[in-house]
């Protein structure tokens, strides 16, 4: 091409004076050199476009010339221009050959031609280099987001590890992801029950914790979203407008902004927490990037939060195992019912945490009759009766089925009586049949829970504990039927030892009797002749015998006195 600069190296400048003119009079500045030497010593000091060599130098051979050139510039054309007898030699460095000899015309049109295959070449190779850079970029960017990805899951991990806390984990994954995605604001919707709405706790994050108890209306639109999210498993984006339409609970669509992240944290088979992060700018848009990144961190964070659970269960577990033993214990320390009872109830309310509690027993004609209560006046309930079927007790006792009602107000079954009575305000109620052999005997209630709400393992210590207390009420029960016969058994004997001591003593009375009798009828008689004597002959010797013989008889009568004593 025009312009471009041509380095002539050659043996015979005069002989090749002609091509060199074409060339430069179509354009191609020409620098002829004789020999290989200054070829190369000019190459090393300025740039050149095209090498013209011929196959014979005066200092070495024209293919060690082009393979030198081209060790040093790859993006050299080289022509190479031979004889019959080279022109086989030179096609394994140069880029062409013209043979000699040729029209001047000739040697501009392969000048032409080499140097714009040569270009061609030269563009293939640019786009295979960059083709190749840029798959080194890309896998370079890979790795490095590989790595980027292995560092936010590292960090995840250790914060994780600080805690086996389950509501803990799932704070941590908020706010991890949230430092990802760059999301200013956040909730986290954790079910009582995992899978259910009903009963949900709500932590909202704006750099600080907060926690919100979600109206009833509000308790709709979260189950929708745990419902949308149960079918779909992964990381969603939600518009305002949705959340919206869905009520706006809590004020999740206010603090959100135009669009929400969903991130949801799975357990075994169900949702066991919502992530919901929001408050970006207006013209913030979330990428797929953001939500592949969120869901890989999301499930990391669920396989913590499963393991955190497992192990809060696990202690959940010994702990109500415990309780059951603490009780069975309590059972077995005591036969006097008011005890048992007592011990039963407040070894309850520790473990359910609640804040009272108290036994119904049934009595035939007067229904269910509160036993024992462990409230702020416990002499206000002892006593109280309630129909079978009244209030929530009454319909457990009747249906003979466990009832946990965390909202007592919105449950039509509820008895208000008492609490207008006592001046106690029931906000929440488990109450458990008490069955002894199928046979339901009273009730078992435990009233407000101090931290949240009765949940399903509540719900399954008390139902565990109930059979417990039934039993130990009708152990009670025995026992003191027992110690009235044993008490009734004692009078009879007694009394029957009484009964048997009297006899005997009238018997000895009326043998004493007899025997006293004898020897006081020998003193009357003896006294009486006496008497006979002094009115009549007045014989001094048969008084005297009358008188000795009464002597002895009195005697006798003393003696018998003196054993009695004895």
């Amino acid at each position: 091409m025009a312009g471009e600069r041509i380095l002539w190296v050659d043996g015979d400048a005069a002989d090749n004076l002609l091509y060199r003119s074409a060339l430069t009079e179509a354009g191609y500045f020409v620098h002829p050199v004789d020999g290989g030497g200054a070829a190369l010593a000019c190459l090393g000091a300025e740039p050149y476009d095209i090498l013209i060599a011929e196959a014979t130098l005066p200092d070495m051979a024209g293919l060690a010339l082009l393979q030198q050139a081209l060790d040093e510039d790859p993006a050299l054309t080289v022509l190479a221009i031979a004889g019959p007898d080279a022109a086989e030699a030179w096609p394994a460095g140069a880029h062409g050959v013209v043979g000699k000899p040729c029209a001047p015309a000739e040697l501009v049109a392969a000048v032409e031609r080499v140097q714009a295959q040569h270009q061609e070449e030269q563009e293939r190779l640019r786009r295979w280099a960059e083709a190749q850079m840029r798959r080194c970029g890309d896998e370079l960017y890979d790795r490095a987001r590989q790595v980027d990805r292995l560092r936010l899951l590292d960090e995840l991990d250790q914060a994780l590890g600080a805690t086996l806390n389950p509501e803990r984990v799932a704070q941590i994954a908020l706010q991890r992801i949230a430092a990802v995605v760059a999301a200013p604001r956040g909730a986290l919707l954790i079910p009582i029950l995992p899978g259910d709405a009903q009963g949900m706790r709500v932590l909202l994050w704006d750099g600080e914790w907060a926690e919100t108890t979600p109206a009833d209306a509000d308790l709709t639109g979260l189950q929708a979203l745990l419902q949308r999210l149960q079918d779909s498993r992964k990381v969603g984006r939600l518009a305002q407008e949705e959340l919206l339409a869905l009520g706006d609970p809590c004020g999740l669509a206010r603090r959100g902004g135009p669009s929400s992240l969903l991130v949801p944290l799975w357990g075994e088979s169900k949702g066991v927490a919502l992530v919901v992060l929001g408050g970006w700018p207006d013209e913030h848009t979330l990428t797929a990037g953001d939500c592949e990144l969120a869901q890989l961190l999301a499930g990391r964070a669920s396989q913590t939060l499963r393991n955190a659970q497992f192990c809060q269960d696990s202690r959940e577990q010994a702990s109500r195992m415990a309780t059951l033993n603490k009780i069975g214990n309590a059972v077995v320390s005591s036969l006097e019912p008011q005890t048992v009872l007592r011990l039963i109830l407040e070894l309850t309310c520790q473990a359910l945490d609640a804040t009272e509690a108290s036994i119904l027993l049934h009595e035939p004609g007067r229904g269910l009759v509160f036993a024992l209560s462990l409230a702020g006046d416990e002499r206000a309930l002892p006593g109280r009766q309630l129909a079978v079927g009244q209030g929530i007790a009454g319909w457990v006792f009747q249906n003979g089925q466990t009832m946990c009602v965390n909202n007592v107000q919105a449950d039509t079954r509820f008895y208000a009586g008492v609490d207008a009575a006592t001046g106690f305000e029931t906000r929440s109620l488990l109450c458990a049949p008490l069955k002894h052999h199928g046979r339901t005997v009273g009730v078992i209630e435990v009233v407000n829970k101090r931290a949240g709400r009765f949940s399903h393992e509540d719900v399954s210590l008390l139902e565990a504990a109930s059979p417990i207390a039934a039993t130990a009420l009708e152990n009670a029960r025995l026992y003191n039927e027992l110690r009235t016969l044993l008490r009734e058994r004692e009078r009879a004997q007694a009394q029957l030892i009484h009964t048997e001591k009297m006899a005997a003593l009238g018997r000895l009375v009326a043998s004493i009797a007899h025997e006293i009798n004898n020897p006081l009828a020998a003193v009357q008689v003896r006294l009486g002749l006496a008497q006979e004597e002094l009115h009549g002959l007045s014989r001094a010797d048969e008084i005297a015998h009358h008188l000795h013989i009464a002597e002895g008889e009195i005697e006798r009568t003393s003696g018998i006195v003196r054993r009695m004593r004895c």
